[in-house]
């Protein structure tokens, strides 16, 4: 039998992913010095990310660990989150340490002094890059230099013009076979639907992206998304469309058949409403209503949603008693809603809603208190679990949720179904049920 310590990166890396939380992965490299001298490197640092109220010297703790220490710590970093706010950290240097990175969410500055431009650009194995600022002049052209892409996210792009010649046209036509996720917001759109014959212009369509979310503030030329985007199946809308975005989704001409090929849509229920008037066979839907209408209803019959996500101003029981209506086969539902009656009817408005909820065969429920009547939402959780476990049979798993904590359960099974319960998770096993329930449609 082949040792542990003999086995390759990928296949451990398969068998620590049974091995969460990640203090059992820290139990695993205390118990002797061969283990510790192969998790530590290279599987506690694979993925880094950090409190936004982090102090400076414990960045600066890390990035010291990487510039100084043993190369294998930097080359152990898969997945990495330069926080925002702490500007003086060395960022280039570290990146430029982490030669095996698949992806960068940075949320700090693309300034030339930060040195994260040219870090970025160092990256070889880069699959997924998320810039949480892009300022404007010359600063993203580093992106020119960058391999195909899956994942791209850019916020705040200060109108930037996206043309043919741009840095980040050049990136996605580079990406445009292996693009999978794109969202681009405060931008302008300046591509054309077809090159003009003869003249070396590029054709730009993306047949893989799924997932689609695009701000756009002003429009050079024709935007039909079914062109460029024929494959898109998740579209994310912006929730209060500000004044400098000009281009309203809903007021395009023949975007019908767009629409229509959607399988998922994060929107209003204004757009909502569009999306499934269109045609739109929705699996998953995530909706705000209280945004332009207090409305709470659902008028059409929806026998493919499995995955309902609404997030409410105030509570209204009437959108459940539409999904048992319309929405049979619902699996997954994540309700966000202040309390109907403060905390102290905090088990009258539990009563209500998971009676009204009872009949879909829920295997995913999660409550979500956006007031701060729960902030000591332990105290409640049992009730919570014992009131959706019996009332749901069907249930997997749950979440109670509150502005500053949450509490997770999962099933667990024993050699009958009677001997099951439900018992805590930790956060990051909690989100991952979540993730699953909410695209599983099967």
């Amino acid at each position: 039998m082949r040792s542990l310590s003999t086995l390759d990166y990928d296949t451990l890396s398969t068998i620590f992913l049974y091995l969460r939380p990640c203090s059992s992965l820290l139990s695993l490299a205390l118990t002797c010095h061969a283990m510790h001298e192969m998790i530590v490197p290279k599987f506690l640092f694979a993925s880094v990310s950090f409190n936004k109220n982090i102090p400076d010297e414990r960045l600066a703790s890390f990035c010291r660990a990487i510039l100084t220490y043993d190369r294998a710590i930097g080359d152990a970093v898969r997945h990495f989150t330069i926080p925002y706010g702490h500007d003086s950290c060395p960022w280039g240097d570290v990146l430029q340490k982490m030669s095996q990175l698949r992806s960068l969410d940075s949320l700090g500055s693309l300034e030339d002094s930060s040195g994260i431009p040219e870090g970025i650009s160092a990256q070889v194995h880069l699959t997924s890059l998320t810039l949480g600022f892009c300022p404007q002049g010359n600063t993203l052209e580093f992106l020119r230099g960058l391999g195909p892409l899956q994942t791209l996210v850019m916020h705040r792009m200060s109108r930037y013009d996206l043309s043919p010649e741009s840095a980040v046209a050049s990136l996605l036509y580079t990406s445009r076979h292996t693009l999978a996720e794109l969202r681009l917001d405060f931008f302008t759109w300046n591509l054309r639907i077809h090159p003009a014959s003869g003249n070396g212009d590029l054709d730009f369509v993306w047949p893989s992206v799924h997932t689609l979310q695009l701000d756009i503030a002003r429009v050079k030329r024709p935007f039909d998304p079914a062109h460029f985007f024929p494959a898109t199946r998740n579209l994310i809308l912006q929730l209060q469309p500000p004044p400098h975005l000009i281009l309203q989704w809903t007021t395009l001409p023949c975007v019908d058949p767009f629409f229509s090929r959607l399988e998922s849509i994060e929107c209003t229920s204004e757009q909502l409403e569009f999306a499934v008037g269109a045609g739109a066979q929705l699996h998953r839907i995530s909706v705000v209503y209280g945004v332009t209408s207090t409305e709470h209803d659902l008028p059409w019959a929806l026998p493919g949603l499995r995955s309902f996500s609404v997030r409410m101003r105030f509570y209204s029981p009437n959108i459940f008693t539409r999904l048992c209506n319309t929405a049979l086969s619902l699996t997954s539902l994540n309700v966000k809603t202040p309390l109907l009656y403060g905390l102290e009817g905090y088990a009258t408005f539990l009563e209500d809603i998971i009676t009204r909820i009872s009949p879909l065969p829920l295997k995913y429920f999660q409550l979500h208190i956006s007031s701060d009547d729960l902030n000591e939402g332990h105290d409640h959780a049992g009730m919570f679990i014992e009131r959706a476990s019996r009332s749901i049979p069907t249930l997997r798993a749950a979440t109670l949720a509150w502005p500053t904590s949450a509490v997770y359960w999962q099933k667990a099974f024993d050699q009958t179904e009677a001997g099951s319960h439900f018992r805590v998770v930790s956060r990051e096993d909690g989100e991952n049920l979540k993730g699953f329930y909410d695209w599983n449609w099967d």
